[in-house]
């Protein structure tokens, strides 16, 4: 049932993004709080042009490999700038409005494809967010293991990180191998517990079940195939928050970067980001840059107008949709 037939739900659900934003905001003001209005306005006087460009061609990117990616996932022969164009909608949906409005869209539009059901979208979806998650828990090990030491407090999170990533690809696994039974039996214990009806709890349980459906061996070798792809679509990211740091002329190590870059892939599985996670991300990594010794005025400064370019490249993005159509129209024009 769903939340315009369930008020009861969708009251839910109303509060729960309420309490979102009220996090977003309350975290947001924290950062703000960490800077002055003069260091954010020195920020135009520290702007680097080359970093600037590496900065939108990298995200550019990331797009185009992630299209790539869900293109082989689902074995679609959908032309490849019209799953770019989904791609672009879905991240412009998840950065300007919710995690899970971007999962919605990605999954309605690319289901509606042609050779494409809703539910092999939906099991490429889970199937490419398995993928990135093992390379993100790969790469971000390496980090740890060749920074180290590290931080105290950072080390702690960086454990619970890794916990929680683990705990999520045993149950894709086991909801792999042991299909409908694992999921069932998963359902019965979320219900006896009372937390059936957060769907924070109850969609990631759906994404699980579709794989009910799915032959193992099939996907096996998609998810091998994607976790390849994975590793160069997070090594994109971790080039791209170099650049997106040094935009404003952050003195920080790559090695730092990285580690949290990965920490940030991984905090956005919790189901608490809104506006591409506005605050949370930015709380967080001003917290991790200050334990590395960066001074937290100019990492807050950075990281604001950081924020405030990825949404402008974002928007710009958006441009490829109707020119596409465009273009389109014009290929197919007698």
């Amino acid at each position: 049932m769903n939340k315009i037939n369930n008020p009861s739900g969708a009251a839910r659900g109303g509060i729960w993004d309420l309490l979102k934003i009220i996090l977003a905001v309350s975290l947001l003001i924290y950062v703000f709080s960490r800077t002055d209005f003069t260091q954010l306005l020195s920020m135009t006087k520290r702007l680097s042009s080359l970093y600037l460009s590496l900065n939108f061609l990298l995200l550019a990117m990331l797009s185009m490999l992630k299209a790539f990616q869900y293109r082989y996932i689902t074995g679609s022969k959908t032309g490849y700038f019209r799953v770019l164009g989904i791609v672009l909608f879905q991240n412009a949906m998840s950065n300007f409005v919710a995690s899970s409005a971007g999962i919605a869209t990605y999954v309605t539009m690319m289901g509606a494809e042609k050779e494409v059901r809703v539910a092999r979208a939906t099991v490429s979806f889970l199937v490419v967010k398995m993928a990135d998650l093992m390379a993100v828990l790969v790469l971000m090990t390496a980090w740890y293991v060749w920074l180290k030491p590290i931080p105290v407090v950072l080390e702690r999170i960086y454990f619970v990180a890794a916990g929680i990533s683990l705990f999520i690809l045993f149950f894709f696994f086991a909801a792999l191998v042991f299909r409908r039974k694992f999921v069932d039996l998963m359902s019965m214990i979320i219900h006896w517990i009372k937390i059936d009806h957060f769907w924070f709890v109850k969609q990631p349980l759906e994404l699980f079940g579709s794989l009910a459906d799915e032959n193992i061996s099939r996907l096996l070798k998609l998810l091998a195939g994607s976790v390849a792809i994975s590793f160069l679509y997070m090594t994109c990211t971790l080039l791209w928050s170099y650049a997106r740091f040094h935009t404003f002329s952050l003195d920080v190590g790559f090695g730092v970067i990285a580690l949290i870059t990965c920490l940030l892939q991984l905090a956005s599985w919790v189901p608490v980001f809104i506006l591409g996670g506005l605050g949370v991300s930015e709380s967080i990594a001003v917290f991790s840059l200050t334990s590395f010794g960066i001074d937290s005025s100019e990492a807050a400064a950075v990281l604001i107008a950081g924020r405030l370019v990825f949404y402008l490249m974002n928007a710009l993005f958006l441009l490829y949709i109707p020119l596409g159509s465009l273009v389109a129209k014009f290929r197919n024009s007698p």
